[in-house]
């Protein structure tokens, strides 16, 4: 099986809507392999400027959100060729319902809202007002929860939102446990507090296990998580690691303070691929952190070499990893190129 990516996307002012055939690069064009120890086979990209990070769905399509022309495209994810297209005022982040095959777009006009959207078909089926809520996720377990949530110092706000009316139901408020509020994913909380990676229920305030991650300060915040069938892949700051799913054990993390991980944690077919400040592709075994190889794409320019999430840097770039397929934005240069890892 294999999954949609689904990109929230905005380009530079000035640039008008036209054909998306227009986005398209081929393997000529894409970003200059140095050298890799890595079977990758360049397979598709297109040239764009992405403003939010990809997800993954399961009906073999990658979906676009272009935010400057208010519209969501859906493509193939084996050929890059068009699927279907619908129109959405200014779509900002995308969310997945594995459950349902079904996109959630979380878009900034006028009030925001959040437009539910078949992954097969493009057809829409609701759209609800968000209002002046600051965050939205939606829980990637097999139940297809939703919720919209919002941190403030009197603690953290889950509001569920019924997937198939879109209607709203009563908050749940949880004790502040930080400055971000976490991920969600599998029916609980994930979260950096301390020196350790905290699992806890949705609704209560407790912690179902606390993983030792390692000596010294991790950062504030869990960049992002990714869960197989048995193991648990993070990046915390410029870090990567591999998590036993079972209780949290920590198996392994990775850390190059000269060339930190800007964009990771993509599980698939045992490894975890993490992209590092200077655009290299490194892929580990997920059980044992062993480094299986690397593939060294041209390296960034200086003023665009570093880890830091802003326009034109290396730092705002991304990592998927579903099947056989790798896919990794380079925000420096504003490419999505879609790999086939051997």
């Amino acid at each position: 099986m294999f999954g949609i990516l689904l990109i929230v996307v905005s380009f530079p002012q000035g640039m008008t809507c036209g054909e998306f055939s227009d986005l398209q690069v081929d393997a000529d064009e894409s970003r200059g392999i140095l050298e890799s120890s890595l079977d990758l086979e360049f397979v598709w990209g297109v040239e764009l400027y992405l403003s939010g990070a990809p997800v993954v769905t399961q009906n073999g399509h990658v979906t676009i959100s272009h935010y400057s022309c208010n519209t969501v495209y859906s493509l193939d994810l084996q050929t890059g060729e068009l699927n279907w297209e619908t129109s959405i005022t200014a779509p900002w982040e995308l969310y997945t319902d594995r459950s349902r095959n079904r996109v959630y777009v979380f878009s900034m006009d006028m009030g925001r809202h959040i437009d539910a959207i078949d992954a097969e078909t493009g057809e829409k089926l609701w759209r609800s007002s968000v209002g002046g809520r600051t965050r939205l996720q939606i829980l990637s377990a097999e139940n297809g929860n939703l919720y919209v949530i919002e941190g403030s110092g009197a603690g953290t706000r889950y509001q569920p939102v019924d997937p198939d009316t879109g209607e709203f139901g009563e908050p749940i408020v949880e004790p502040y446990f930080g400055f971000d509020p976490g991920l969600i994913f599998d029916d609980h909380r994930w979260y950096v507090e301390g020196q350790q990676i905290v699992m806890a229920p949705l609704e209560e305030d407790r912690a179902i296990w606390r993983s030792q991650y390692r000596e010294g300060t991790i950062g504030c915040c869990l960049y992002n998580l990714v869960i197989s069938d048995d193991y648990i892949g993070i990046q915390v700051g410029g870090d990567i690691a591999s998590l036993e799913r079972e209780n949290g054990e920590l198996l392994w993390h990775y850390t190059d303070e000269e060339s930190p991980i800007v964009a990771g944690s993509g599980i698939a077919n045992g490894r975890v691929y993490g992209l590092d400040v200077d655009a290299s592709l490194i892929a580990f075994d997920v059980a044992t952190g062993e480094v299986i190889g690397s593939t060294q794409f041209a390296v960034p320019d200086e003023e665009a070499r570093n880890a830091f999430e802003s326009d034109n840097s290396i730092g705002s770039s991304e990592v998927i990893a579903y099947d056989d397929y790798v896919i990794v934005y380079f925000a420096d240069t504003d490419l999505l190129a879609v790999f086939r890892a051997g």
